[in-house]
């Protein structure tokens, strides 16, 4: 019975409710300590490896390494979907250990009390330096979400926090040998950059949380404590920097050009360096590459003067970004994606301190002139964005952006479907094309000073044009649009945590399938799109109830158990917590950090001097830089003395 367990899920994989079998017996062989069964299933699950896998995962990785590196064409990206179509059995039966171990073993009681014979430990390092990227990303994001739990799985406080225990016993791992050894020793050397590489991407993870969603200084501090120490250790306390800066700099490569279906910045950023796409200079109000700094210089503008908005120096700031409008509005002709980081933060910064700073800006390039530009998915949606982060950072809600929100997000939304193109997209990752959910953006902006799940007087619901467009898409069959709003939903969740918006959203959803009939009629249409548009639409909503149960799992159990009791959408039944523990998440690491940096990075512009002066020297090098990686060494180089205080 147990050995057939994992011949189960690589038949079955794509088969919810086969998986959900699958999933029950791992659970029952967890909870009910089959120490010696479950332990040698993961063995298995870890080991196994198609007819010609190793070479079949060197080439893999070969081929993503290349889309990282800007140097793909049409064929290597056909090359990286036949390779992962090939390696799927075994990416999948890791993902399933993966979550099996973590979500299951490391939350046991028998775990906290340290009783299993088996190394549950050395079982997760095997996992964490897997040949495969994508299974070592998985484990980390996994051991991410252990932040967000407090109990075992018998509802036992948990003693300490797991996911930065497993920081901590990383970095130790790292440490237990000489460097010496390590860098001779070809399975350690291995080892240790797969282990510095994901244990440094948790510990930022968690830095950010700490910082952000906790405002925790002293866990920050922890955290910084943690990096401050491996740096010292593969340094020397910092006296052979220069001698270790080139597996720094391949290191931290790395995490800039992390592969991600929201943006390829080593294949898009590349643009700016192009005279023929962003010259070199240019008029009084055209955007060029000398136009950077005299942008950057208003980077300052929220920490200098929100606190005085009236006075003469913050008046004098106003009037000198209002003439320097133009050359922004110029700079959102382009298409070019380094252009707009640029643009993003600025509007940003000057519309968290004021509204009418932007408010020109943002009525003129909402007009025809600017949809008919070859560009303007792209440009929609970044003005969307900081629109969104300006509605965070106003102190009251603003009734002129919600309108504008409202309306192109609908828009945009409507026409894309969460897709557009960029001018390298077609090379830059094996889509073809960039993925951003804008709905989600929406419903911050609608709750962001109400609450979340609070509906603004006159409304129904709270985030109503989620509802409008729910309706639309069951109305018209429109299959595509309803799965789009759902992922959405997760990433409501799973970015921002408005729980109560999104489960009202969700259960409003479920509520207008009330027959196996209707669900089998949505199920019947066919989609070309990849992802969780091939899934049935009961596999859909456990897989959000998965992915937020990583974030709120009260809410999730109580919702299931409680709030869904009065409707009648088939498959409920499956949505049981025992089952959602071991569902694969909806979200993938390179989204996890896409997102979880983008809002650190506002965040910290506008809270943090340090950081208002790394970007602002780290952007300005980009005018001097002779392209896209040139750059990229300075702002290593710059990151090195900024956090470690170590001039190279």
């Amino acid at each position: 019975m147990w050995c057939s367990s994992d011949a189960c899920a690589i038949e079955n994989r794509d088969d919810y409710k086969v998986m959900q079998l699958v999933t029950d017996t791992i659970d029952s062989m967890v909870r009910e300590n089959y120490e010696n069964e479950i332990f040698s299933l993961l063995d298995k699950m870890v080991s196994y490896n198609v007819e010609g896998g190793e070479a079949l995962t060197e080439r893999f990785n070969a081929v993503t390494a290349r889309i990282e590196s800007n140097n793909a064409d049409d064929a290597t990206i056909e090359e990286h979907k036949r390779l992962s179509r090939s390696l799927s059995p075994v990416m999948h039966l890791r993902q399933l250990a993966s979550v099996s171990l973590i979500n299951g073993i490391l939350l046991t009681d028998y775990f906290a009390g340290k009783l299993y014979s088996h190394d549950a430990m050395e079982m997760l390092w095997r996992i964490m330096s897997d040949n495969i990227i994508e299974v070592r990303n998985d484990a980390c994001m996994y051991c991410y979400y252990l932040s967000n739990k407090k109990y075992t799985l018998d509802n036992t406080p948990l003693a300490e926090n797991l996911s930065v225990m497993i920081v901590r016993e990383m970095y130790a791992v790292i440490k237990s040998h000489n460097i010496v050894v390590n860098a001779v020793v070809r399975r350690l050397r291995n080892r240790l950059v797969f282990f510095l590489e994901t244990a440094t991407r948790l510990c930022v993870l968690l830095l950010i949380d700490a910082l952000v969603t906790y405002h925790d200084r002293e866990q920050a501090a922890l955290l910084l404590d943690e990096i401050n120490g491996v740096m010292r250790y593969f340094t020397f306390n910092f006296n052979i920097v220069r001698l270790v800066m080139p597996l720094l700099q391949i290191i931290m490569r790395k995490q800039i050009t992390f592969q991600s279906d929201y943006v390829n910045n080593a294949v898009e950023y590349q643009q700016f360096w192009d005279s023929s796409v962003i010259p070199v200079t240019s008029g009084a109000e055209d955007w060029s590459r000398d136009k950077m700094p005299t942008l950057i210089s208003f980077l300052h503008h929220f920490r200098r003067f929100a606190s005085q908005p009236d006075s003469p120096e913050c008046r004098s700031e106003e009037e000198r970004f209002a003439r320097f409008v133009p050359v922004i509005l110029s700079a959102y002709h382009t298409g070019d994606s380094f252009t707009y980081f640029g643009c993003e933060r600025i509007l940003v910064v000057m519309g968290s301190s004021k509204w009418d700073n932007v408010a020109p800006l943002v009525r003129k390039i909402f007009t025809p002139e600017y949809r008919q530009s070859r560009w303007w998915d792209y440009t929609q949606m970044s003005v969307l964005y900081s629109l969104y982060q300006i509605a965070v950072y106003l102190p009251d809600d603003c009734k002129e952006l919600l309108d504008f929100y409202t309306a192109e997000s609908r828009d945009w939304t409507k026409r894309c479907r969460g897709l557009f193109k960029a001018r390298n997209s077609h090379r830059a990752n094996p889509t073809g094309l960039y993925k951003r959910n804008v709905l989600n953006w929406y419903c911050v902006v609608y709750c962001a000073h109400k609450g979340d799940g609070v509906a603004h007087e006159g409304d129904a619901h709270a985030a109503p044009l989620m509802y409008e467009l729910i309706d639309e898409a069951v109305a018209t069959r429109d299959k595509e649009l309803l799965y789009h709003i759902v992922e959405n939903v997760s990433e409501l969740i799973t970015d921002f945590g408005y729980i109560h918006t999104a489960l009202d959203i969700v259960k409003y959803l479920m509520a207008k399938f009330s027959t196996v009939e209707s669900v089998a009629e949505f199920d019947s249409i066919s989609l070309s799109r990849a992802g969780c548009y091939q899934f049935d639409l009961v596999k859909l909503i456990g897989n959000l109830f998965s992915t937020a149960k990583n974030y709120f799992p009260d809410e999730i159990n109580n919702f299931i158990r409680k709030e869904i009791l009065d409707i009648h959408f088939p498959g409920i039944e499956s949505y049981r917590e025992e089952i959602l523990n071991y569902n694969p998440s909806g979200e993938t690491l390179s989204d996890l950090l896409t997102h979880r940096f983008g809002n650190f990075l506002m965040w910290s512009l506008l809270n943090e001097k340090s950081v208002d002066d790394f970007a602002t020297e780290a952007m300005i090098s980009a005018v001097g830089s002779k392209d896209c990686f040139g750059w990229y060494e300075k702002v290593i180089r710059l990151l090195v003395r900024h956090m470690f205080g170590v001039k190279l």
